[in-house]
């Protein structure tokens, strides 16, 4: 009797095989599909390399969870703690996703913008967008099913950008820059 039954790994890589494969696989089976279709080159090195720091920060704070577990509602949730992350800072390489949210929190660092946030939800729907039409992991991209980017892309248009007197210099400044020595030729390296 006991030999008809499935050993306990033959029973965990059925139910991992049934659940479907993990996000950080769908990540580096899309970077490998990235890299045969675009080249290794520095651009898509370069994006491959800011896909992966989406995905891991996504990892941090959900887990490396089969995509098929992957529900809008946790797509929400990283959405806000996105909008929490912080854009500049001292001691912020190495930190965690919630490690940068609480410094972020507590130093009252400049948080990322909705045009920011936009673009690394698109870079995980890419990339849940590719397990769902080319690995047929899941029956849908919850990034895209959410709406989310159509509701950030139209809050990030009415959202003002910059303060019109933080773009402008005054007339000093203007004065200063002009009559410097560039402008008036008698400047040499």
């Amino acid at each position: 009797p006991n030999a008809q039954k499935p050993l306990t790994s033959e029973k965990e890589q059925a139910k991992a095989k049934a659940a479907g494969p993990k996000l950080s696989s769908v990540l580096d089976a899309w970077a490998e599909d990235k890299r045969l279709t675009d080249g290794e080159n520095r651009s898509t090195a370069k994006t491959i390399a800011e896909f992966a720091t989406v995905i891991t920060r996504f990892i941090e704070l959900h887990g490396d969870l089969p995509v098929s577990a992957i529900t809008r509602g946790m797509i929400q949730e990283f959405r806000n703690s996105l909008g929490k992350m912080p854009t500049r800072g001292k001691g912020m390489k190495g930190l965690t996703a919630p490690e940068l949210i609480a410094k972020a929190e507590a130093e009252n660092l400049p948080t990322a913008s909705l045009g920011t946030v936009k673009k690394q939800l698109r870079a995980l729907s890419t990339v849940l967008n590719f397990a769902y039409r080319r690995l047929g992991a899941i029956h849908e991209d919850p990034v895209s099913a959410s709406g989310i980017i159509r509701q950030l892309t139209k809050a990030a248009q009415r959202a003002p950008l910059r303060q019109d007197e933080e773009k402008a210099y005054t007339w000093s400044e203007l004065m200063q820059i002009f009559t410097s020595p560039v402008f008036k030729g008698k400047w040499s390296p």
